[in-house]
C-alpha cells in the first residue's frame, strides 16, 4: 500500500487523457493539481467558489481569508484528483452519456461524448 495516492502517467498524458475525460477538466489543469501548482475545492462549502473550481494558491489564500478557513475544502495534489474521481457516480454516467449520444445531432458534441 502506498502512503499516499499517485496518477499514473498513462491515464494522465496519453490522448485523449482518461483523468481529464473523466472529470471533465483541462488536461493543462490537472496537470497544475496533481504537480502541487493549483488548489481544486472539492467541497466549495459556505463560500461562493463552484465544485472542481482551480485556484492558484494566491486565489486559495484570498478565498481562506474571505470565507475562512473551515467554509470550504480545496485540495491539491494526487489526493485531490482521487477524490473527484471517487465522487463520480459512473453508472449514472455512462446512463446519461448514452441517453444523450442518442439525442445529440452534432458531430463535434457526439465525438466527445464518444470519448
Amino acid at each position: 500500500e502506498l502512503a499516499a495516492p499517485v496518477a499514473h502517467i498513462w491515464f494522465l498524458k496519453s490522448l485523449p487523457s482518461r483523468i481529464s475525460t473523466l472529470l471533465d477538466i483541462q488536461l493543462k489543469d490537472l496537470e497544475k493539481i496533481l504537480y502541487f501548482e493549483s488548489y481544486v475545492a472539492t467541497d466549495p462549502g459556505l463560500s461562493s467558489l463552484t465544485k472542481n473550481e482551480i485556484l492558484s494558491e494566491d486565489e486559495y489564500q484570498k478565498a481562506q481569508d474571505e470565507y475562512g478557513e473551515d467554509s470550504f475544502t480545496a485540495s491539491i495534489g494526487s489526493e485531490a484528483v482521487q477524490k473527484m474521481l471517487s465522487e463520480i457516480q459512473l453508472v449514472e454516467l455512462q446512463n446519461s452519456l448514452r441517453a444523450e449520444l442518442v439525442n445529440c445531432n452534432s458531430e463535434a458534441k457526439r465525438k466527445k461524448i464518444v470519448k
